[in-house]
């Protein structure tokens, strides 16, 4: 039986990684899809999946002719099993099976780019005080620097939302006037919120359970949850506005 996952943010693609271990050492004797660029894809055939790594919500695959780079974008998703009825953007036929990417940005890179793991939310090198010391002075909006995937590698929106109503953070607070504490709170709870979303989807859960905010009308307090597109990227934003201080310059 085909399976399938559509998980977006940084927990999601760290698990689909661990998913695809059995592709490992596979050859790749084939690709399809409706991608654009095929052509460019078509020069890794022949040869074999050395390994796959993961860096924020990037999924990439390392053959020995080249690299896949992959991004589950807001409804992405992957499949291993064929299924010609369901359009695919990218499909890989190995000599241990199917493997299709759905509703994604693909690219075909000459070598594995060079990230920092330090910001990346689901790695084991994360550096909270690195990231600290990068945002502490900014003048941006906290709703909008949790998603910036340059800081908070692998952060969506669900682990944005849970993050700031952890930590009581209003999310239209300005970073730079936020107290040194409660920031140095908010990056932890975002990792902290980020390997819980990871623990409960690895078991088979529903994250929406072990939110607070997200999705929810009622805050913990027992007050309406307000729901708004907030900040610059305009993203759906839950907030307990009893419980979250709005800190402004």
């Amino acid at each position: 039986m085909p399976r399938e996952c559509s998980l977006m943010e940084g927990p999601g693609v760290r698990l689909i990684a661990e998913n695809l271990q059995g592709f490992i050492g596979a050859l790749l004797v084939s690709v399809y899809g409706n991608t654009r660029y095929l052509e460019e894809f078509e020069r890794l055939e022949g040869s074999m999946l050395s390994r796959i790594v993961t860096f924020g919500k990037r999924l990439y695959l390392v053959f020995s002719a080249g690299t896949i780079s992959v991004h589950f974008l807001m409804y992405g998703r992957y499949r291993i099993g064929e299924d010609l009825a369901d359009p695919v953007r990218l499909g890989l036929r190995f000599n241990r099976g199917t493997l299709g990417f759905f509703n994604t940005s693909v690219h075909s890179l000459e070598d594995l780019p060079a990230f920092d793991s330090r910001i990346d939310i689901m790695s084991p090198a994360w550096n909270g005080d690195l990231v600290y010391d990068r945002i502490r002075d900014s003048g941006g909006l906290i709703c909008d620097l949790l998603l910036d995937q340059t800081v908070f590698a692998g952060v969506g929106n669900i682990i944005k939302n849970e993050a700031l109503a952890r930590a009581g953070v209003h999310p239209l607070s300005v970073t730079a006037s936020i107290p040194p504490p409660v920031l140095k709170d908010l990056i932890e709870e975002t990792r902290g919120f980020s390997l819980l979303f990871y623990r409960e989807k690895k078991e088979g859960h529903d994250i929406r359970d072990s939110c607070i905010v997200y999705g929810k009308r009622v805050c913990p307090s027992g007050t309406r949850v307000v729901q708004a597109k907030m900040g610059q990227r305009n993203r759906v934003t839950y907030v307990c506005e009893d419980g979250q201080v709005r800190y402004s310059s």
